[in-house]
């Protein structure tokens, strides 16, 4: 498992590379695009690849997004085993995620 990190939506918007990845780790809530946002977008393009969302904030903030596609929703202050996890069973278990 490699992570790529980007310093927000817009600069993983604006790589010219383009690379695929097998999974995203999104916060919902970022500067300037949103994860949602971001998520968005990528499925507008044809993107099928599986997503896990993180928030620090309450879990009344999920009630106000949309459970896209099958995306996981962890809080930040989850133990970092259970994100590991998620990931790991993501990664293992791919789910297609149609925007």
């Amino acid at each position: 498992m490699q992570a790529v990190i980007y310093p927000s939506a817009e600069a993983f918007l604006a790589d010219s590379k383009q690379p695929e990845f097998d999974c995203l780790l999104l916060d919902i809530e970022l500067g300037g695009i949103t994860g949602i946002e971001l998520h968005e977008r990528l499925g507008a393009r044809g993107s099928t690849t599986p997503v896990i969302f993180l928030t620090a904030h309450e879990p009344e903030i999920l009630e106000r997004v949309p459970l896209t596609d099958g995306a996981i929703y962890l809080r930040k202050s989850e133990p970092a085993e259970t994100v590991i996890g998620s990931i790991r069973s993501t990664l293992k278990n791919p789910t297609p995620h149609l925007s």
